[in-house]
C-alpha cells in the first residue's frame, strides 16, 4: 500500500456570482461561474498504522475543526479504513479571501486518500462526502471549469480556456462569508430591485467565450459590501489600472482577480503591485494561470 501521497490543492475564482432567494434551509442558492487556478496549497499525507488524524500547518480555526481534518476522518469513516494520516499543509491561498482554499485542501484530502487506497470511494460517494463538509467542496473533485447553481452542489463542466494571465490581489484582511451573506440581504431590503437580472447556464458558458474586456460578468457581494468599504473599491481599481481587462471580486470576498492578455502581463502587474503596496503591509499580489486540468495526488 502507498504511503505518502503529495498533492496540490488549487484556489478558484468566481468569475460570476449572483446570489439568489434564501432557502428553506437557511442557505442562498447560487448561480457562479468557477475557474480553478494555479495558486495552490501542498498538502503531504503520510498514511499512518493507527488510526488517528494529524494536521500541521497556519489555520485560522482549531485542528478538529480544519476542513483537511475533517475530510481525512470523513474518508476513513467511510471507508472502512484502520489506518490514520499525518497530513502536512504548505498554505499560500489567505484565507477568508473568497479564493476556496479550505474547501480545496478538503477535496484534494478526499482524492489522495482514494488514490492511496486504490480508488476504495467511487465519485459518487466521494461527492456525497465533499457536500457533507462544505458547498465548495464537490466542485474541486471535477473539472477546474463549472457553472454552479443551488448551494453549489449543481456542477455543469463548462469549456475552460487557458489563454490568459491573472493576478490574485489578496487586500490584507479577511470577510466572514455569513457577514457578507447579511449584507447582500440588508442591501437588497434597501433597494429591492438590485438583484433582478438572473442568468443562467448558458449564458454564463457563452461569455466566458467572449473577449475578456467584454465580459458583463457581475459579484453581487462586490456590490453590497463596495459602498461601504474604501478598500475594496480601490483593489479594484488597482488592477484595472495595470492594464486588467476585466477585474473583480472572487465569491465573498476579499480577494480580487484581474485578467491579462499574458502571463508576462500578469507577472508584470503583480510585481507593481507589491512594490507600490506590498511594503505597507497590506496588500499581496500573486501572478497566477487558469487551470485546463485539475492537479493529480502524486503517490511516493
Amino acid at each position: 500500500m502507498v504511503r505518502t501521497v503529495v498533492v496540490e490543492a488549487p484556489a478558484k475564482i468566481n468569475l460570476h456570482l449572483q446570489v439568489l432567494g434564501k432557502r428553506p434551509d437557511g442557505f442562498h442558492d447560487i448561480l457562479s461561474l468557477f475557474q480553478a487556478v494555479s495558486l495552490c496549497d501542498t498538502l503531504d499525507i503520510r498514511i499512518r498504522p493507527s488510526g488517528d488524524v494529524r494536521v500541521f500547518g497556519e489555520f485560522d480555526c482549531p485542528e478538529p475543526e480544519n476542513t483537511i481534518h475533517r475530510a481525512a476522518r470523513s474518508f476513513l469513516a467511510a471507508s472502512g479504513r484502520p489506518e490514520g494520516a499525518e497530513i502536512r499543509a504548505v498554505k499560500r491561498i489567505p484565507a477568508g479571501a473568497g479564493l476556496g482554499g479550505g474547501s480545496s485542501d478538503a477535496a484534494s484530502v478526499l482524492r489522495a486518500l482514494n488514490r492511496a487506497f486504490g480508488d476504495t470511494l467511487s465519485g459518487s460517494e466521494l461527492a456525497r462526502l465533499a457536500a457533507g463538509i462544505g458547498s465548495d467542496v464537490p466542485f474541486f473533485l471535477g473539472t477546474p471549469c463549472a457553472v454552479v447553481g443551488g448551494r453549489g452542489e449543481i456542477l455543469e463542466p463548462a469549456d475552460a480556456r487557458p489563454d490568459y494571465g491573472l493576478v490574485i490581489l489578496f487586500p490584507g484582511f479577511p470577510i466572514g462569508t455569513a457577514w457578507a451573506y447579511a449584507a447582500v440581504d440588508e442591501s437588497r431590503k434597501a433597494a429591492p430591485s438590485g438583484g433582478d437580472e438572473t442568468w443562467d447556464f448558458g449564458r454564463l458558458r457563452e461569455e466566458y467565450r467572449r473577449d475578456p474586456e467584454s465580459w458583463t460578468f457581475r459579484n453581487d457581494f462586490f456590490d453590497a459590501l463596495a459602498p461601504g468599504n474604501a478598500e475594496l473599491r480601490r483593489a479594484k481599481r488597482a488592477l484595472e489600472d495595470e492594464g486588467a481587462s476585466f477585474a473583480g471580486m472572487t465569491g465573498s470576498g476579499s480577494a480580487f482577480f484581474g485578467i491579462f492578455g499574458s502571463e508576462t502581463a500578469a507577472d508584470r502587474a503583480a510585481r507593481n503591485l507589491n512594490e507600490r503596496e506590498g511594503g505597507k503591509g497590506r496588500w499581496s499580489a500573486a501572478a497566477a494561470a487558469p487551470l485546463a486540468r485539475m492537479p493529480v495526488p502524486r503517490l511516493q
